[in-house]
């Protein structure tokens, strides 16, 4: 049960940390540098592994896809480009939702010491790259259901254990993540910065 807190908390400590420290002047550029820096760091962490596992740059080709597709559709459409990073973090958040649903789910197999560490760290960092980009475009109400969508998804796969693996098993969740974080890099490298104006 502890690593379920424990993952269920880590999100809500990259919260309190955004709101502790956003509106100081002396750690809102620190803060939002280490989001830019953070996000790629936590691609890598994600992607590289799993694409050197399998000896192919299939995952690395799919994060530039997903970066790649949002600046196409934003170059031939003014229009469109408006709505972009808007569908880009609700997609990303129904991403990472799916993604929580198998941590989740893994966390009921007697998950290592190593593993929840790594998720309740990574969870950190969701839970303020997510307040950090939709509170100052939407507020802190649909932030909170972003954060609030990705707790009940690790509940709902804690609650029904290794069967959301096999459940899953047509979906490459490996790929799906690599084309999320690809959309996000280019949110957050590409518009983050613009939107937080102090």
């Amino acid at each position: 049960m502890l690593p379920l807190v424990s993952a269920l908390l880590a999100p809500l400590a990259g919260v309190l940390i955004y709101v502790t420290l956003h509106h100081r002047a002396r750690t809102v550029r620190l803060l939002d540098t280490a989001v830019i820096v953070a996000l790629p760091l936590l691609v890598a962490i994600q992607v590289l592994p799993h694409a050197w596992a399998e000896r192919s740059l299939v995952p690395v080709v799919v994060v530039a896809l997903g970066a790649g597709l949002l600046a196409v559709v934003e170059r031939l459409s003014h229009t469109l480009a408006r709505y972009t990073d808007d569908f880009t973090i609700l997609f990303a958040v129904l991403g990472i939702s799916a993604h929580a649903l198998l941590e989740g789910s893994a966390l009921t197999a007697g998950a290592s010491p190593a593993f929840v560490l790594a998720v309740v760290v990574h969870r950190v960092a969701l839970g303020l790259l997510i307040w950090w980009l939709v509170v100052p475009r939407h507020g802190a109400p649909l932030a909170g259901a972003g954060v609030g969508v990705i707790l009940v998804a690790t509940v709902a796969g804690y609650v029904v254990g290794g069967g959301v693996m096999t459940d899953l098993a047509f979906v490459d969740s490996e790929l799906l993540e690599a084309f999320v974080a690809g959309t996000l890099l280019h949110v957050v490298l590409h518009q983050g910065r613009e939107d937080h104006r102090h």
